[in-house]
């Protein structure tokens, strides 16, 4: 339904900075549970959504969060996922975790919490091993 709501939301206004971030926040909480050929097609979608968004809401923490979250999963996929990546995009999106860092600390400046904090962490280590 939350997903189906995004959508519709979008549709009716698609300069809308926060129908953006939520059909953006929606379709990455629904790919957990898609395939990885779904997953791989959203992803762009999902990337376009919450840089919309955060163009049109530079201050909202929860997009550079869910910015954060998009590139930290895009920068561990795997070499299968990257190759069925292939398959669908000429040149599949990338992230890596720098990406991912710069956007938990902008996050984390505009609403410091025990989350982004951990996420912050987790990223430098994430760098520091590859």
């Amino acid at each position: 339904k939350g997903l189906a709501a995004a959508e519709t939301a979008v549709k009716n206004d698609p300069e809308s900075g926060l129908a953006s971030k939520w059909y953006g926040i929606m379709l990455g909480l629904v790919a957990d549970f898609e395939s990885v050929k779904v997953k791989i097609k959203n992803s762009q979608k999902i990337k376009d959504a919450l840089d919309h968004a955060n163009q049109k809401l530079p201050n909202d923490p929860t997009v550079k969060l869910a910015l954060g979250q998009w590139s930290l999963k895009l920068a561990g996929i795997g070499f299968i996922e990257r190759q069925v990546a292939k398959t669908f995009f000429a040149a599949p999106p990338q992230a890596s975790y720098k990406d991912a860092l710069h956007f938990f600390e902008e996050s984390h400046a505009l609403k410091p919490s025990p989350r982004t904090s951990s996420l912050i962490k987790l990223t430098k280590k994430k760098i520091r091993l590859t």
